[in-house]
């Protein structure tokens, strides 16, 4: 166990090495805790797997189970950070979660400066959180930079660079896939970044593909359906959404399916939808942006014949723009 480590990264270097990847030429050992490691990639699998809140809570009971039997782990709370973060992207307020996210990130980094994932998470709470593009960037390169076989900073840079409009997303999500195939979060972005490519047909068939990992994924179906509108397949969107619903689905899915079945035609139950998701807004955090982009939809789709109609979207192109703290 103490060299797990060292064959992660030779398993990893030989993935990156059969699609030409460009690699340093050594990286560094790391004497680990047996007992806090284990732990720690217990909350990796629940968090790269996540379709619920409870996953992602889980996940951070199995981080900090990992620190506890090692506070030195900066695996530990690298992993508690984009845990946190993943619950502000689609079940809790960020005000509430982000500077734990911070926190957790910066505490690895002071462990272990040379440790990609510590990186990867930092970039990721500058990007999502601070709005601070070049410093994000900084630390996506240098996760990469110091461990190539990093699939999850690969998907946070392609996520980085479609969210600025740059090229690059698709190929970074690619070698993402590539070192992790199985990962669910990966394939459903991989959906995502097609989407805003509008290249609608490879988006659906990303998306399908992450539903053979698991018929549960809300956000999956979300993607889909949102591929469906574009292409005029109203009657496949709407089967697709079908199952996202509260209280299993994501708030962040329910609000797009609100924008689907107005553009779909189906404006009594969109409006339906909305109307639940006020109501749920009393005692649960949703965000604003996402609820304003149902009404939007609902109101485009109320417009006269001829009219400009808003495409739905989501807080992906920027799921930032539900992140920022709210004075």
């Amino acid at each position: 166990m103490i060299d797990v480590l060292a064959l992660q990264s030779d398993v990893a270097r030989g993935i990156v090495g059969g699609v030409r990847a460009t690699l340093r030429p050594a990286e560094a050992r790391r004497a680990v805790n047996p007992d806090a490691y284990e732990a720690y990639l217990r909350g990796r699998h629940d968090l790269d797997n996540a379709t619920s809140e409870a996953d992602l809570v889980r996940s951070i009971s199995e981080f900090e189970a990992s620190i506890a039997k090692d506070p030195q782990s900066a695996f530990g709370y690298s992993g508690m950070s984009v845990a946190y973060a993943a619950l502000a992207d689609y079940y809790r307020a960020p005000k509430e979660v982000m500077p734990k996210a911070e926190e957790a990130a910066k505490r690895a980094l002071e462990l272990d400066e040379t440790l990609s994932e510590a990186h990867d998470a930092l970039g990721w709470v500058e990007f999502a959180y601070e709005w601070n593009w070049p410093v994000a960037e900084q630390h996506l390169k240098r996760a990469l930079e110091l461990n190539p076989g990093n699939a999850l900073a690969h998907d946070h840079y392609a996520y980085y660079l479609a969210s600025l409009g740059r090229d690059g997303a698709v190929e970074q999500n690619q070698l993402a896939r590539e070192l992790d195939p199985l990962s669910l979060v990966i394939l459903a972005d991989s959906g995502f970044y097609f989407y805003m490519l509008r290249e609608y047909d490879r988006a659906i068939e990303q998306g399908k593909r992450a539903l053979e990992l698991d018929a549960n994924c809300t956000t999956c179906r979300a993607y889909i359906a949102l591929a469906d509108v574009q292409k005029g397949n109203f009657r496949e969107a709407l089967d697709m959404i079908g199952p996202v619903k509260l209280p299993a689905a994501a708030p962040l899915d329910v609000t797009t399916t609100a924008s689907i079945l107005a553009l779909a035609g189906e404006r009594a139950q969109a409006l339906r939808v909305v109307s639940d998701m006020l109501t749920a807004m009393r005692d649960r955090y949703i965000c604003p942006y996402e609820m304003a982009t149902a009404f939007t939809a609902y109101a485009s789709a109320s417009a006269p014949t001829g009219a400009a109609r808003c495409a739905p979207t989501r807080a992906g192109a920027l799921r930032s723009a539900c992140c920022r703290p709210i004075a």
